[in-house]
């Protein structure tokens, strides 16, 4: 198991709270702010980080710091700006060449992505969500084989990550290896990791395997975590279509129209009477 099991994009401060040689003071502000991004206490801890750059504006850590709380409050290019000035002063942290590629993905810049966590893998081979972050890109990008090679390295180093096996479920999605992404889907949920997410995933799974009744009780949770995700209602409608249970599609398919989902208002006009609506 590496000492880069982390899952959550926040937890990655911890790494820079370790070692640090400032002063106690500093460590302690430091922290504060810590807790406060853990807590997505986003405004304050924006607030507390810009005083300590003032007081220190050559910090690498402060900046990275900062760069995180951008990325949590989705101001993507800010969290770019700030990571890249981290690098600057400190080139030699494997750690701030995957927060910018962290932030290229959410900037949908995939090659730029990839080039950065290589340069992560350069310095520190054992970073373990780098492969995973480089096997979800070669996965959007289709060359889902090399996908798969790098996702079993990831599992390979932290064999005990949900997440990995939740993305190893996507890639063998791809692959139309459909009953061992359930099985990987199956593996994240026993280790805790019960998110919208793998519920969701494990639903299309099971779906294109035509267990219409299983699908429909992961997407059933998955909306029960999140009930905002159109895409969870258009799913569901369909497989209550494929059971031939078109009241209860049609049901979904028109919540899922009002949560402007651009599927659910086309099958229900092309399936669902108008007083269904």
């Amino acid at each position: 198991m590496t000492h880069y099991k982390i899952i959550k994009f926040t937890f990655f401060c911890l790494l820079i709270l370790v070692g640090c040689n400032d002063e106690s003071e500093l460590k302690k502000e430091r922290f504060e702010v810590y807790k406060l991004i853990t807590n997505k206490n986003y405004s304050e801890a924006l607030i507390k980080i810009n005083e300590l750059i003032t007081k220190n504006p050559k910090s690498d850590d402060y900046y990275s710091l900062r760069s995180q709380i951008h990325f949590q409050t989705s101001n993507f290019q800010d969290a770019k700006n700030d990571i890249i000035y981290s690098l600057e002063i400190n080139p030699n942290k494997p750690l701030y060449y995957y927060l910018y590629g962290e932030t290229l993905l959410k900037l949908n810049q995939l090659d730029s992505a990839q080039f950065q966590f290589n340069k992560c893998l350069l310095l520190d081979t054992l970073f373990a969500d780098a492969y995973k972050e480089r096997a979800t890109i070669l996965n959007i990008l289709g060359d889902f084989d090399s996908s798969f090679v790098l996702i079993n390295k990831a599992i390979e180093l932290d064999s005990e990550n949900a997440e990995y096996y939740n993305r190893r479920g996507i890639i063998e999605d791809s692959r139309k290896n459909f009953s061992s992404a359930v099985e990987d889907y199956t593996k994240a949920i026993d280790l805790r990791f019960r998110t919208f997410e793998v519920y969701f995933n494990r639903g299309q799974s099971l779906g294109r395997m035509n267990k219409y009744e299983l699908a429909i009780k992961d997407l059933s949770i998955s909306i029960q975590i999140d009930s905002t995700n159109g895409p969870s209602y258009f799913s569901r409608g369909l497989f209550y279509y494929k059971l031939n249970q078109l009241e209860k599609a049609c049901a979904d398919w028109s919540y899922g129209s009002r949560l402007n989902d651009e599927n659910c208002k086309i099958v229900i006009l092309n399936f669902c009477n108008r007083k269904n609506i």
